[in-house]
């Protein structure tokens, strides 16, 4: 569920990152989403996790993931609304802790794919995620993230339970506040190269709430390239949970009192085609927890990470085809 759970994120945010620019004098604007086209986007996120548990260090994990997708922008139907879909056509995740290793990829044969990875990374395959934005620029509905969790439970029936949590924290209404949330995060009245500006906002957090969300970005310049203008933006985020946020997962009741996550890195805007065509972060956090275990036992959780994300999208060809593994 780990996996998914990261999965679910990245996911929305990825498909909330792109927008459609236009010059005005010195100012550039974004549109999100604003062209039609069909498109295939690549994920790619490689994580190194340090963990103690009441003072103990558990074995190091890394974790390296690989995501494609296929993502279609619709024309402007009735009402001007317009939907994005999104279709995962391959899903690779290698997980190793300590001297433990797990391996899954969709491309490969049945005989190659791990079992406990494969129950949970499977069922997206089969999903198809739906992003309905309005004419106004904002997401008026969001349907595919509960499904992938419902995939899991007929899965691992054990596990159900646990499952139908995570779908509540993780589903589609969560899903459609970060993706409207994210899609905010260029000034609707314009930029300039050289100009920087902040934006702060409340983002989603599973179990623990809202987070408080601080986003420095800088135009640094607008390159021509053969795919069109393309505006490149310097990022630093860093995002924050309220003093004392509480949280309970399934038997276990938490609380946060160090919640820190930054990431630093670049984002590449297409104007033209009205996407993000690529971006680069490295990210790092530190997450500290205290707590009662499911016996009434005190619990002290350190988390450490660091890794990186990145994405990229470009058009597919009209006669291509791209089909899910089996």
């Amino acid at each position: 569920m780990k996996a998914v759970t990261r999965w679910v994120f990245v996911a929305c945010v990825a498909i909330s990152g792109s927008a459609h620019g236009q010059g005005d004098g010195a100012k550039i604007r974004f549109k999100p989403w604003s062209v039609p086209g069909r498109y295939q986007m690549t994920i790619r996120t490689n994580t190194n996790q340090e963990l103690t548990v009441n003072e103990e260090m558990q074995p190091k994990q890394r974790m390296e993931h690989l995501l494609e997708a296929e993502v279609n922008v619709g024309a402007p139907g009735a009402g001007a609304d317009r939907e994005i879909t999104m279709s995962f056509v391959r899903i690779k995740q290698v997980v190793k802790k300590g001297s433990q290793s797990l391996a899954y990829d969709s491309a490969d044969p049945k005989s190659k794919q791990d079992s406990p990875l494969a129950n949970a990374l499977k069922p997206m395959l089969k999903v198809k995620l739906t992003i309905t934005i309005g004419a106004d620029g904002k997401v008026k509905k969001v349907t595919g993230f509960d499904e992938i969790w419902a995939e899991m439970a007929k899965k691992d029936p054990k596990a159900a339970e646990v499952i139908k949590d995570m779908q509540k924290q993780m589903g589609d209404t969560m899903a459609k506040a970060l993706i409207d949330k994210s899609l905010a995060l260029v000034p609707a009245e314009g930029i300039s190269v050289g100009q920087q500006w902040s934006k702060k906002v409340k983002m989603p957090i599973p179990f623990f709430g809202e987070a408080n969300t601080v986003q420095n970005c800088t135009l640094t310049k607008v390159v021509q390239t053969d795919a069109g203008p393309v505006a490149v933006i310097d990022y630093k985020g860093e995002v924050t949970l309220p003093a004392g946020a509480k949280a309970n997962i399934g038997e276990v009741s938490l609380t946060a009192s160090r919640f820190a996550v930054d990431q630093e890195g670049q984002i590449q805007l297409n104007l033209d085609a009205g996407i993000t065509s690529a971006s680069e972060l490295k990210q790092t956090a530190t997450i500290e927890m205290t707590g009662k275990d499911s016996k009434g036992r005190d619990v002290k959780i350190l988390i450490e990470q660091d890794g990186t994300t990145s994405i990229s999208m470009r058009p597919v060809p009209a006669a291509a085809t791209t089909q899910p593994a089996k």
